[in-house]
């Protein structure tokens, strides 16, 4: 008799263990699900939330950031817009970036669009890869002032954007490669180049071009047609990548349609440092 009664305190208690062990697998099944549904809702929530949001609103925001790391200006008429999805997307319309201060022109930048798509892990590393950056009808204007000031160094006067010499000295600690544009096309663009110290002025109009850039010191890619003194071309170039000390590859393609002509470079060029130079062969 002790020994069966025994036996159904064992049973009873395997029940009792069995039942608790259900119950608390059910509640951390519950607490998972729950958890897992707060995470989806977050993200979600991250991922369609920008959509909602008026951009608009944050364009002095971004002026006045603009205004403190490079001393200009910068005035966006149209329309600014961010989206997540189904990509990091940045769209600006119509968008102005002042020139130096006594420039032969109020404006160094003007464009009618820029998109911008860009990978979202890479940036959460610390990396800039964008997928696609299209510039629609920009103009832009580089110059050298009377007195030896250009249009190209922001902050005070000769000093560089920080980071910017070590990126185009090689140094492997630099940001040189965070950065990799798969992409960059440019409609319509105009650049012109004015010296007022020599008095000359070049311009370049129509440039329609695609362009991959594997990080600040290269290797460069590309491609497209150009208007040059009235005379449309087209062009296929590439550089490799830039060395304080080793040439780096060079070569461009030339073609005037109208005439039914060909140009083609090729060599090496030493571009960082204090004496740039160039060695290699032209065929026309």
């Amino acid at each position: 008799m002790l020994s069966l009664f025994r036996t159904d305190c064992v049973r009873a208690r395997a029940r009792i263990a069995s039942v608790g062990g259900r119950r608390r697998d059910g509640v951390m099944r519950k607490f998972l699900i729950g958890t897992g549904a707060v995470v989806v809702l977050l993200v979600a929530a991250a991922l369609i939330g920008p959509s909602f949001v008026n951009w608009n609103d944050y364009k002095r925001d971004i002026a006045a950031e603009a205004k403190k790391a490079t001393g200009r200006d910068l005035v966006i008429d149209g329309d600014l817009d961010f989206s997540i999805l189904p990509s990091l997307r940045l769209s600006v319309q119509n968008a102005r970036f002042a020139n130096i201060a006594g420039g032969s022109s109020p404006h160094m930048v003007t464009l009618k669009a820029l998109d911008i798509q860009v990978r979202l892990l890479p940036l959460l590393q610390r990396r800039f890869e964008a997928e696609a950056i299209t510039l629609v009808e920009p103009e832009i204007l580089l110059e050298r002032l009377a007195d030896g000031r250009v249009n190209w160094e922001f902050g005070q006067a000769g000093q560089a954007a920080p980071g910017t010499a070590n990126a185009l000295s090689g140094d492997s600690g630099s940001s040189a490669r965070e950065i990799q544009l798969d992409n960059l096309r440019i409609r319509r663009g105009t650049l012109i180049i004015r010296n007022a110290q020599e008095g000359s002025e070049e311009r370049i109009a129509g440039l329609s071009a695609q362009i991959a850039v594997k990080s600040i010191n290269g290797p460069f890619r590309a491609k497209g047609d150009v208007i040059l003194r009235g005379l449309p071309l087209n062009f296929e170039a590439g550089v490799g990548e830039l060395k304080p000390t080793t040439a780096a590859p060079v070569t461009l393609s030339l073609g005037v349609p109208a005439a039914e002509a060909k140009a083609d470079l090729s060599g090496g060029a030493v571009i960082i440092g204090p004496q740039p130079r160039f060695t290699g062969k032209l065929n026309v």
